[in-house]
């Protein structure tokens, strides 16, 4: 998945992004169009039920791969800030190792669980022809991707650990994996405060303060 990733930008960048939105058109679309043919026409597709949670499924998996690479899960910044930079990168690597056996877990179980239903050819409730596991088989696909994020982000947590560069800086849902350090530097925007690194690998907050009570860079 790196290599896939690497090979092609717009993947990268948009792959889960795309699959979550259109997958919530889908959602939208079908949930407007039988409700209106429900109440006004007195008639509903049998399949109008089942289909759109099938798809809230797509939106979940592939929503959560997409979370990993900006990393908008619950991940405690708050006391990591504290840690000096080996601390940080060992829960950064600890947090590698438990999402690839979540992913591998999520995989396995997930390819036998669509394994058997392609064995017993069972039928999307609702429908005459419409095959289950061609929708069961995105769940390993969706954590394959996650996968790949995992390793994206670790690598790039070693890099930066190398280089000295901060390793916990503050998550922005939505946000792409740079915006994370210009957030981070963002914070002193029109102040005359040094930027200044920290021991621990981050940027020092205590020479914070309200606005009128911060002295300019040159008395300190």
């Amino acid at each position: 998945m790196l290599f896939l990733y690497r090979l092609s930008p717009w993947l990268d960048c948009n792959l889960e992004r795309t699959v979550m939105v259109y997958a919530y058109l889908q959602i939208a679309i079908i949930i407007f169009v039988e409700v209106i043919k429900r109440f006004v026409f007195s008639t509903q597709e049998p399949w109008s039920t089942t289909f759109p949670p099938v798809l809230f499924l797509f939106m979940t998996w592939f929503g959560c791969a997409y979370n990993i690479k900006p990393r908008t899960h619950l991940s405690f910044n708050e006391f990591r800030a504290k840690m000096a930079p080996p601390m940080q990168m060992a829960c950064l690597t600890l947090d590698a190792v438990l999402w690839l056996g979540f992913c591998n877990i999520v995989v396995v179980t997930g390819s036998r669980v669509t394994a058997q239903a392609a064995s017993n050819f069972q039928i999307l409730e609702g429908t005459d022809n419409v095959l289950k596991w061609w929708f069961l088989i995105t769940e390993p696909a969706a954590f394959v991707l996650m996968a790949g994020r995992v390793f994206e982000n670790w690598a790039e947590d070693w890099r930066n650990y190398r280089a000295g560069k901060p390793l916990v800086l503050q998550a922005i849902i939505g946000g792409k994996r740079d915006d994370r350090q210009h957030h981070h530097q963002a914070d002193f925007a029109g102040r005359d405060i040094p930027f200044h690194a920290g021991r621990a690998g981050v940027l020092d907050h205590r020479l914070l303060g309200d606005r009128d009570d911060v002295r300019s860079g040159a008395d300190f």
